[in-house]
């Protein structure tokens, strides 16, 4: 964060395609997230080649105000995120249009959300931190990462 080496205030664990032709039966990935990716891209009709698992412990882990960091090769790259367990807010605001309101949405267990074309370029995204008493929760987010 800001070209410093931070703890990330959640767990995150990542699995990636590593290139390989055999993709859908990559040893390296969980056959639940297998499933589900195929499921997502059934879905959106968009291929994804990693994902990134969030563990929001409880209302003490979250995720600050950023756009998700993306090669210039892949600017405008579409991410499908997946919530199971505790209801937590997702915010969105625009980078540079500050009479544009944020927007608040309560991603429930089984939330399927797509953050298309250009929302990384003009929107930022977090999942506050919250002093309530909150359960576990489990965010997937499936990416199309490109070799710079």
């Amino acid at each position: 964060m800001y070209d410093k080496v931070v703890t990330a205030p959640r767990m995150i664990s990542w699995y990636g395609d590593s290139g390989r032709p055999e993709r859908r039966s990559n040893p390296d990935w969980p056959l639940e997230l297998l499933q589900i990716r195929e499921r997502v891209e059934k879905e959106t009709h968009i291929n994804f080649n990693a994902v990134l698992l969030n563990l929001y412990r409880d209302g003490t882990d979250g995720v600050g105000w950023h756009s998700d960091k993306t090669s210039s090769s892949n600017k405008d790259m579409n991410i499908a995120s997946v919530t199971f367990g505790e209801t937590r807010l997702f915010r969105l605001r625009h980078k540079t249009l500050k009479h544009i309101a944020p927007i608040e949405i309560p991603l429930h267990h089984g939330t399927f959300l797509l953050m298309a074309g250009h929302t990384n370029t003009y929107w930022e995204h977090q999942v506050p931190k919250t002093a309530r008493p909150v359960l576990p929760r489990i965010n997937l987010t499936f990416r199309q990462v490109r070799e710079a």
